[in-house]
């Protein structure tokens, strides 16, 4: 059984360890058994943190996720997890799910391979419903499923991007803030011993 994994990341930097909990995740998971895994990166900072140890892993990535994000954007997106995932029984989305804006959780979420829901869907009851048939629409169901799932996971990762952005610099700002005034006092304790030296020679 193979497993499609695909990780969620931001395009940019500047926010903290969100990137790298994810791909911290990734490595965790493909440790066990390497040939059961293959890669879709979504986001370049994940990509580029994956190339080197899981390079032989990545099928393909996607960067430059035009913002705001946009449900056809997602749905785009899941068209290709979709056609990677063909060969595969199982998807595993690795994304940060924002709890609050001091903290968010990376989450893997477990969906249905295509050939898994079109399995379970021959199963499912029909409502009220004479077109289109079964056979017609359950890979336009497949689509909706997954785009949903997508768009859902993204929107996270993409909060818990700005509050971790938002965090990140906060505690640079501070940190220059600290900086600044320890030079500032090192700055008037050598002008003062200077003016201080000067006096004693005068007098």
């Amino acid at each position: 059984k193979k497993t499609l994994l695909v990780p969620l990341s931001s395009d940019k930097g500047l926010c903290g360890g969100l990137n790298s909990s994810v791909v911290r995740e990734i490595k965790l998971m493909v440790s066990v058994n390497r040939n059961l895994y293959k890669i879709l990166s979504i986001g370049e900072k994940g990509t580029l943190a994956l190339m080197r140890p899981c390079a032989d892993l990545l099928f393909k990535s996607i960067s430059d996720v035009a913002t705001p994000l946009n449900y056809p954007q997602a749905a785009s997106i899941a068209h290709q997890i979709s056609i990677a995932a063909a060969d595969c029984d199982n998807i595993i989305l690795v994304y940060s799910h924002f709890k609050n804006v001091i903290s968010s959780i990376v989450t893997p979420i477990s969906l249905l391979s295509p050939k898994n829901f079109l399995a379970d869907f021959k199963s499912a009851n029909k409502h009220e419903m004479s077109e289109p048939e079964k056979d017609l629409a359950q890979h336009y169901f497949y689509e909706l499923y997954l785009s949903s799932q997508v768009y859902s996971c993204l929107l996270n990762n993409i909060a818990s991007e700005q509050s971790a952005r938002m965090t990140a610099m906060e505690n640079a700002s501070k940190n220059a803030g600290e900086i600044l005034d320890k030079l500032t006092l090192n700055f008037n304790k050598a002008r003062q011993s200077k003016i201080t030296m000067e006096l004693c020679e005068i007098i």
